[in-house]
């Protein structure tokens, strides 16, 4: 069971669905919205911790080639730099 919850953006809404083994329906969902054979996880150090292996391991089993890039947690490493440097 999944809840999706609708966020008023800068640009323009999006959603964000929240619920348990949610990442099991990644590759289903990046197929349904995408035909991307490449996917990048952007992700910080903590989360990456938790959760990179094992959404790169999902990604690659469904035929994706999955890349990631990591960068420090906090608020004071999401700038433009960082964004260059993905």
């Amino acid at each position: 069971m999944s809840k999706t919850v609708s966020v008023k953006g800068v640009k323009k809404p999006y959603d964000i669905v929240i619920g348990k083994h949610i990442l099991n329906v990644l590759p289903d969902k990046i197929k349904e919205l995408s035909k991307a054979k490449t996917v990048a996880v952007i992700t910080d150090d903590n989360v990456d911790r938790l959760y990179a292996d094992e959404v790169l391991s999902m990604l690659r089993g469904a035929g994706f080639h999955g890349i990631k890039f990591v960068f420090p947690h906090g608020e004071k490493h999401k700038t433009m730099t960082t964004v260059c440097e993905i």
